[in-house]
């Protein structure tokens, strides 16, 4: 009778845990920016104005991070680290697309919204490679990631995108305790720092 009712939690509790692993790969940096452009690009068509920068803003956004899981692994050195090795990639990569993304938006004089979202992930990635890196205080990129497009959905669709953008940050947040990648303290980290590059994205281009 014990035996198989510890079966039973060891099978419920390997499903929570695939399911925290699911939550955990559909929610990294680069399918998040991709969900939040579909979403915008639908219900927000304005911010880009021109299909063109939708699929500028994919590359930029979300191709470039996305190519540290390839360079991670065919670069020795890198795949030697194994998840930090990714790490690594990813900021540097995150940070050559999101540069290339800014400049484009400010010098081709996008819509204030779409130089609002670049800036918003450039100043982030540059705040997390200075907290992780020369701070040596390790910040959430996941953290930092989701709660980008929660902040976005919010300024975007006001109370409803608020709802969404609140529960898919608690989902996300659960499931990276849950798998054990970060602690609350990291992940509030990368939080925090996605919320500083808002507010000083806000002023730089609706308010300077």
């Amino acid at each position: 009778m014990e035996s198989g009712m510890k079966s039973e939690k060891e099978a419920s509790r390997s499903i929570v845990d695939s399911f925290a692993r699911i939550i955990r790969i559909i929610s990294i940096p680069p399918v998040m920016v991709t969900a939040l452009i579909i979403i915008l690009s639908v219900f927000r068509f304005s911010v880009f104005g021109e299909l063109c920068q939708v699929l500028l803003a994919e590359i930029f956004l979300a191709v470039f991070p996305l190519l540290a899981y390839p360079l991670a692994y065919v670069v020795k050195p890198l795949r030697k680290k194994g998840r930090e090795g990714e790490r690594e990639a990813a900021f540097v990569l995150s940070f050559i697309g999101y540069l290339f993304g800014f400049a484009y938006s400010v010098i081709s004089g996008q819509s204030e919204q779409l130089v609002f979202i670049y800036t918003i992930y450039f100043i982030s990635v540059i705040l997390l490679i200075a907290v992780n890196k020369i701070i040596k205080v390790r910040a959430s990129g996941h953290g930092c990631s989701i709660t980008g497009p929660c902040i976005l959905f919010c300024v975007a669709f006001g109370a409803g995108g608020l709802i969404i953008g609140a529960g898919m940050y608690i989902l996300v947040l659960w499931a990276s305790l849950r798998t054990k990648r970060h602690t609350a303290r990291e992940f509030m980290l990368g939080s925090i720092v996605c919320g500083i590059s808002a507010f000083i994205s806000y002023i730089a281009v609706f308010i300077l």
